[in-house]
């Protein structure tokens, strides 16, 4: 009996050091498939670990080799990551998609950037994330004009029905002016406080002449699920 004690002893102490080795949680990290709150999606693994079906009308997965960047993703205020998928040719935009940790995906969406990605800085720079909120900027453009405004949302839901924010205008206009309307973003809450600069401008032996400079802000509440700007007229003036 004397020899069976010690025996016992160290089976319960090797059974204490496997349970501190292995914590309750180690199922959670293991389900996880994203390995941070932010970072990019490379070639077909991670897709497959996300559940996602490769053959989807408007995202194929053509020609990818290995560690090609395909996407973008940020983890949100819900815990539910969303990813930036680069759209198959012949549509400039992303398909978003809304999944749990573990890559159940709950919905996802067409989100158009527009005729050209004149908005755009850099590949998925137009895909971002403010506080609580997933962001996405779509781009106006014409001749001689380039403009970007963004959908803010916490939920994945079509892009047409949350509403645009301004967010930025270049043209020419009359007498080789150049308008630049630029802007920097604060959110309290659930009212988004746009805060405008607008320049107008000439050029002369590749030198920016300032002609004028405005300052103003706008509000933008939700109101029934869409963003509403308080008061769009000094934007639509810029127009």
């Amino acid at each position: 009996m004397k020899l069976a004690q010690p025996c016992f002893a160290a089976l319960l102490l090797f059974t204490l050091l496997i349970s501190c080795k292995y914590p309750h949680n180690k199922t959670v990290e293991i389900n996880n498939c994203f390995s941070a709150d932010s970072g990019y999606i490379y070639s077909e693994a991670l897709l497959r670990k996300i559940k996602f079906d490769t053959t989807d009308a408007y995202f194929k997965m053509i020609n990818i080799r290995e560690n090609d960047t395909v996407g973008k993703f940020y983890k949100g205020y819900n815990g539910h990551y969303f990813s930036c998928l680069e759209a198959s040719d012949g549509y400039v935009g992303c398909l978003i998609v809304e999944t749990t940790a573990d890559g159940t995906i709950l919905s996802k969406e067409l989100y158009s950037v527009g005729v050209y990605d004149c908005c755009w800085e850099s590949r998925y720079a137009g895909f971002s994330i403010y506080g609580d909120y997933i962001s996405f900027r779509t781009c106006t453009t014409g001749t001689a004009v380039c403009g970007g405004s963004i959908s803010l949302f916490k939920t994945l839901k079509p892009q047409n029905d949350i509403g645009y924010i301004s967010e930025s205008l270049w043209y020419e206009g009359a007498q080789e002016i150049y308008h630049d309307l630029t802007s920097t973003m604060y959110i309290k809450n659930d009212t988004v406080f746009m805060h405008y600069t607008n320049e107008l401008y000439k050029e002369q032996d590749n030198k920016k002449i300032i002609e004028n400079t405005s300052k103003f802000t706008i509000r933008y509440i939700n109101r029934e699920s869409r963003w509403t700007a308080l008061d769009s007229s000094q934007v639509s003036l810029g127009l």
